[in-house]
């Protein structure tokens, strides 16, 4: 989940809202990651989520809601920091930025599930990262490299983006990452903006949510490759 909020921002959330909306949160992505689908917006499962949540206590329940960016060490890999972060706090997921390779980023993945693993309840990370044009933007070799989304947007065919797409979500399930914050969703409506640019996949609103849409429900959802897509917009402001 992305919060977008800027410094000095303030949130007024009563208790019961947070806990409700927690706790679905927690069902959800406990479900992704024991094995579960979503079917018209409900979780599809056989009861063990939960049974699983009945168990958990406040603290733990708590730590699911958080993602933090993974903290390494100097041969790259996930380090103890991290370590302490899902054993000691229970964090239910996790961000990174730049791997070397596929199989390094699997190792770097299997990692930090096997520290997941030896917590009280064993509940997997929800692993996330930022593969707007394909997961070159973020490893460094060993996967397909794809155009930027304005350059895809560029030709108007969305055979072309469900093609990007597809790729994407079997490279990103591969390495064991669930969920990918992309593409994303934004008009490129004024090009003073330098942050958006090519990330953008044009000017044009139908054009743009036609090509979002492509490779979403299957290929970039959870029938297929359990990864998640998430679209998203940059505000200005910092992101949780």
């Amino acid at each position: 989940m992305k919060c977008h909020c800027r410094v000095g921002d303030s949130v007024a959330t009563s208790k019961k809202t947070l806990i409700a909306g927690g706790g679905l949160a927690v069902v959800v992505f406990i479900s992704v990651l024991l094995g579960g689908r979503m079917e018209r917006g409900s979780v599809v499962q056989d009861g063990k989520i939960e049974r699983l949540i009945v168990q958990m206590t406040i603290e733990e329940k708590i730590g699911q809601l958080l993602m933090v960016r993974v903290i390494e060490g100097i041969d790259g890999m996930p380090s103890d920091e991290t370590r302490r972060l899902i054993q000691d706090y229970r964090i239910g997921s996790v961000l990174f930025f730049g791997t070397a390779n596929p199989q390094f980023t699997a190792e770097y993945t299997n990692r930090v599930q096997r520290w997941a693993s030896k917590t009280r309840l064993g509940i997997p990370i929800l692993v996330g990262v930022d593969f707007e044009f394909g997961a070159r933007m973020n490893v460094a070799e060993g996967v397909t490299p794809l155009p930027q989304q304005m350059g895809i947007g560029a030709t108007y065919d969305p055979q072309l983006a469900y093609q990007a797409a597809a790729i994407t979500a079997r490279e990103t399930r591969a390495m064991g990452i669930h969920w990918n914050f992309a593409p994303v969703a934004d008009l490129n409506s004024n090009p003073g903006n330098p942050v958006i640019g090519v990330r953008s996949f044009g000017s044009d609103p139908e054009m743009v949510g036609g090509a979002r849409r492509q490779g979403l429900p299957e290929e970039q959802g959870h029938r297929h490759s359990q990864a998640f897509p998430r679209p998203w917009r940059y505000q200005g402001g910092f992101s949780l």
